[in-house]
């Protein structure tokens, strides 16, 4: 319900928090006195009104949380910001213009085009600039214009002097915020406005949550609640983006009526600047985060042409890290000119099928299943902008005033090439408590940068508990893909090959006699082969052994793996990619798909209309269950 007063979403004023209780049953939806509905579930810690808190706890529904619950942990340490809904530090507003959806009041501001929400100069309040409004130069009369083509439309004449102006834009607003504004209304869902409401802000994880959970279904199991959870650190997440050195990417699997697409959708509705995409092409892609900083996502990343798909997974691969650019040669009117493109955003990508290593390690994994559960069959989209509102604040709110500028991670944990924005001091000093949590953990690599936002954004809302299954999952994801990548299958081609040439090796006194072995590349790709089914070159095997590190010799029939370091390093490399240290057996060249995976399908091996069973261990195309077994029986026989 919009408020009376236009300007009285712009309040940022910090009140009193309301009551912090844990909700121990399944109470589900609650109208408050203040006019706002609660979705309550289990293991939520809200602020709530008195008047609905206090029922709760009498009932045993809820228990109340300790005053100091949210000042200090089990050991005593501080939490950031005390209760989310009253930061350490006075509340600014600090960010660039964003677009909003036009209130229409008044014979001023007529229905149609969109208003722009621009922070005032302290950061204690907002502008309200409607677009596309002009004025006259000359005598100083505004008009309000419609757009076309995605370009304002700049007056005739002016209604006061009847002269063609000359006219200027109202609100000293920069070209890219005017072209910002006409283009949002078709690009993504706008906000209607900000909600400064403390406790709204406070309980933004709740309801975020919930609005995910009524809309999208994560099956059952104790892993349902740590998606959720994991979902809602990434949507709010899109929200700060400005403030990330890294972020993470969402890869979705299932099979073709899974809910992939319903998940994206529902995202995209708590998300900032959502774009959802059937297909995508890499120039619109990366022009589109370059020029609206969209948060991009593909719902059909599988049906899309092989060259497609590659070069967009090149944009996920630098879109994951600030700083990485995509260059371009642009046609222009004197030939083509070149052009860097930051394609820095997170992205969502959907698809039946694995993709490849380099691309799943910068992903957050996550199965969609066919709801076990009633779905409404629309999304309710007054609640979504009303969540909007609330996002729209907590993005202003935590970003700090020169958010437009990189700056060196002072942190200890920073990666030399991490460059990080700077935030508010809320944010800081949540990012200081995520590294620590993460060094804690030992946590490193890309991981490390896939979940530091998500931790960052979890200590804001003093919700850590809660995402910690969820980070356990991602530790253990990018753990198991790493012993499925195509790096460690060739770290266990070299360590088996070897351990099999040790009992040929002479070697004098405490000579290393890994030391001494020989390994040919041609070797490698013959027994890659046979142990996965995917037929490599010689050629591919010494890029991976550059890659790994392993020393080399040429001779005159081949080149062979020969390093001294042979053993220090493969006890470490299989450490790394979590692998033993006997040999294995020959590996399975097919895997079965989860029940919930399989569909019906033209098989990608015979071309029959079958049910699709299996997947290739390294390729990754799915089969169905004969051409399996016939892959099993090739590789047998050789």
């Amino acid at each position: 319900m919009e408020p009376e007063d236009p300007d009285a979403d712009l309040d940022v004023e910090v009140g009193e928090p309301a009551e912090r209780v844990r909700i121990t049953d399944d109470v589900g939806e609650v109208a408050g006195p203040d006019g706002r509905d609660y979705d309550l579930a289990p293991g939520d810690d809200v602020a709530l009104p008195a008047e609905i808190a206090a029922p709760l706890v009498e009932k045993g529904a809820a228990e109340r949380l300790a005053d100091d619950k949210a000042g200090a942990d089990a050991d005593g340490d501080a939490d950031v910001g005390g209760d989310p809904g009253e930061p350490a530090e006075p509340v600014r507003l600090d960010g660039p213009p964003e677009p909003a959806v036009c209130r229409g009041e008044g014979e001023r501001h007529p229905g149609g085009g969109v208003d722009l929400l621009v922070p005032t100069d302290d950061g204690r309040d907002l502008d309200r600039v409607h677009v596309p409004t002009w004025e006259c130069l000359r005598c100083g009369v505004e008009h309000v214009t419609g757009v076309e083509n995605g370009r304002p439309v700049e007056p005739d004449e002016c209604d006061g002097c009847e002269r063609n102006g000359p006219f200027d834009a109202v609100g000293d607003l920069s070209a890219d915020d005017y072209t910002v504004a006409a283009r949002a209304p078709g690009l993504w869902r706008l906000p209607a406005g900000v909600d400064a409401d403390p406790d709204a802000f406070g309980d933004l994880w709740g309801d975020v949550r919930a609005y995910l959970r009524d809309h999208w279904d994560a099956g059952e199991g104790d892993d349902a609640e740590a998606v959720y959870h994991g979902l809602t650190a990434f949507a709010l997440s899109t929200w700060v983006r400005p403030n990330l050195a890294f972020v993470p990417h969402l890869m979705l699997r299932g099979a073709t009526t899974g809910g992939k697409t319903r998940l994206l959708n529902t995202l995209a509705r708590v998300s900032y600047r959502a774009m959802v995409s059937a297909s995508a092409t890499p120039a619109s892609m990366f022009r589109l985060i370059d020029a609206y900083g969209v948060t991009f996502y593909i719902s059909e990343f599988h049906g899309l042409e092989y060259e497609t798909q590659r070069e967009v997974a090149n944009i996920v691969r630098a879109g994951q890290k600030r700083g990485e650019l995509v260059t371009r040669a642009d046609h222009a009117p004197t030939g083509y000119e070149p052009r860097a493109y930051d394609p820095f955003t997170h992205v969502a990508v959907a698809t039946q099928y694995d993709l490849d290593d380099d691309v799943v390690n910068r992903c957050l994994q996550v199965r969609s299943t066919t709801a076990t559960r009633d779905m409404p069959p629309t999304f309710d989209e007054d609640r979504g902008r009303a969540l909007r509102d609330r996002l729209l604040y907590a993005r202003l709110r935590l970003l700090g005033p020169d958010h437009d500028h990189d700056h060196d991670h002072d942190h200890a944990g920073a990666d030399d090439e991490g460059e990080a924005a700077t935030g508010s001091p809320e944010w800081t000093e949540a990012e200081a408590r995520a590294w620590d949590h993460l060094a804690e953990r030992e946590i490193e690599g890309r991981t490390r940068e896939k979940l530091l936002g998500l931790l960052t954004v979890a200590y804001v809302w003093d919700r850590v508990d809660d995402l910690d299954p969820f980070v356990d999952l991602v530790v253990e994801q990018d753990r198991e893909a790493a012993t499925d990548s195509e790096d460690a299958r060739v770290v266990e081609v070299v360590r088996d090959l070897a351990l099999e040439r040790l009992e040929a090796v002479t070697v004098l006194g405490d000579a290393d006699p890994f030391g001494a072995v020989e390994i040919p590349l041609a070797d490698v790709a013959e027994r890659y082969e046979a142990m996965t089914g995917a037929e490599k070159s010689p050629t591919w095997v010494g890029h991976v052994r550059a890659r790994l590190g392993f020393e080399k010799v040429r001779k005159r029939d081949g080149t062979v793996i020969k390093d001294p370091d042979l053993r220090e390093k493969l006890e470490r490399l299989c450490e790394d990619f979590n692998l033993g240290w006997d040999p294995a057996d020959v590996h399975d060249p097919v895997r079965e798909l989860d029940e919930d995976e399989q569909y019906r399908a033209a098989c990608n091996e015979c071309g029959h209309l079958r049910t699709m069973t299996h997947r290739h261990a390294v390729e990754g195309w799915h089969m169905c269950n004969e051409c399996a077994d016939e892959e099993r029986r090739v590789a047998a026989d050789d």
